[in-house]
């Protein structure tokens, strides 16, 4: 599988915070900034929150309690900075924006140096409120959350290894369903981790508390990571049904665009080719360049002996990268792998055609092609072929001496007869 579980919890929370209009926080005279109550700013942040203004939300928090003695404020804090942060640093520190019309949070991540950091001790600002509030459950969701995050963002690069947060993440949401929290988040995070950690059964049994828990409005990235723990356990029919639930749930387009290429990925899976064709088109629709989509309907197309169609495809798939060696070579090997180098023969003087004013994209092209020649026992035309490439990429990278005495290597061992294959 090409893609990562998702994680994500703050519709859910904001929802539970109290929307009513707050005191006003500046005196009326002066503009001298007032401290706005905790309730207040709970109240203030989450409609800042729902605006995309992030860094003023999280500002009047740390304005109410700079301190963080409040629970309920370094909660919210802490949410703030592990959904809703431009940047993360090893979740230690981060950075925080208010979003303009139409700006996502990965706009801005080039220009994270000239934006606001903050720091943030989660360990030891939820350690210190557990420690004066040990029957707080919602402290323990939120510190098993940092945990959560910290294992998804960094692996074993972090400063405890991913097995043991982990550990610690089941520790803490347990602790909270034990105390009372009977928020389906909690579930739902440990569907997560059971499924991060490969047990799917676990996995599945916890999503389906939590869904159950949560009623007809199920967070869609939960019903996504569903899918993705039935496809693992090996129930495409399940997997397919939550996968194409999260299709429908999402709106945004990059999200829309994975939980349909899951879809189609079931299918293939499933061995029902023309229904992950369909659902690979339907990718296409959405995002005409997805190259995940764009690989596997060259190589069903291939499979199904769709020719025309194959080709059309790797011409597209081609067009994006043409100067990348890589694009040659994937064709290759799935055009060889359905053995069709006749097919991939015309392909590729198709695209010598496309790109005759080129250098590095031709250069790529021919070297494919010479290689092609070579297994197919046409030296001679190999060795032609080869040295054209040489050409063109002598052109292109008149200092990349790695690459032409690899070329001549190889048309030396055409020549003494060696090389036979791509």
């Amino acid at each position: 599988m090409r893609r990562s579980p998702r994680s994500r919890s703050k519709s859910l929370f904001w929802a539970a915070l109290l929307l009513a209009a707050a005191p006003a926080l500046f005196a009326q005279a002066g503009g001298t900034p007032i401290s706005p109550t905790p309730k207040a700013a709970l109240t203030q942040s989450a409609a800042l929150v729902s605006n995309r203004q992030y860094e003023s939300a999280y500002r009047l928090l740390d304005q109410a309690d700079p301190a963080n003695k409040d629970p309920s404020i370094a909660v919210a804090k802490l949410h703030i900075l592990l959904q809703d942060s431009v940047t993360s640093d090893k979740d230690r520190s981060f950075t925080l924006a208010d979003l303009k019309e139409g700006e996502a949070l990965s706009d801005l991540v080039p220009h994270a140096a000239t934006l606001t950091r903050v720091s943030f001790d989660a360990e030891k600002v939820l350690g210190d409120l557990i420690a004066s509030n040990p029957a707080n459950g919602v402290l323990r969701q939120a510190l098993g959350d940092f945990y959560l995050d910290a294992r998804l963002r960094y692996g074993d690069s972090w400063e405890k290894d991913g097995k043991t947060l982990v550990a610690l993440a089941l520790e803490n949401f347990k602790k909270a369903q034990e105390l009372g929290d009977n928020d389906p988040t909690v579930d739902a995070r440990l569907g997560l981790l059971y499924l991060v950690d490969r047990d799917y059964a676990k996995s599945i049994d916890s999503y389906q508390r939590a869904f159950k828990a949560g009623g007809a409005k199920a967070n869609t990235d939960d019903v996504y990571n569903a899918a993705y723990a039935y496809l693992l356990s090996g129930d495409t029919a399940n997997a397919l049904r939550y996968a194409q639930a999260a299709a429908d749930g999402y709106t945004e387009p990059r999200e829309k665009t994975d939980a349909l290429r899951l879809v189609a990925e079931i299918y293939g899976k499933a061995g029902e080719d023309e229904n992950a064709i369909a659902a690979y088109r339907k990718v296409l629709e959405a995002a005409a360049d997805d190259t995940l989509a764009l690989e596997h309907l060259v190589d069903l197309y291939l499979k199904q002996g769709d020719l025309s169609n194959a080709s059309a495809t790797a011409t597209h798939l081609f067009g994006l990268f043409p100067s990348n060696p890589d694009a040659a070579q994937f064709l290759t090997q799935v055009y060889l792998a359905h053995k069709q180098s006749g097919e991939l023969l015309s392909l590729f003087r198709k695209l010598e055609g496309s790109y005759t004013t080129d250098d590095a994209t031709l250069g790529n092209i021919q070297y494919y092609e010479g290689l092609l020649l070579a297994r197919d026992g046409k030296r001679a035309e190999a060795v032609a072929q080869l040295q054209a490439a040489k050409g063109h990429l002598l052109t292109a990278f008149p200092g990349n001496t790695k690459v032409f005495e690899q070329i001549d290597r190889v048309i030396e061992e055409i020549k003494s007869g060696e090389k036979s294959a791509p």
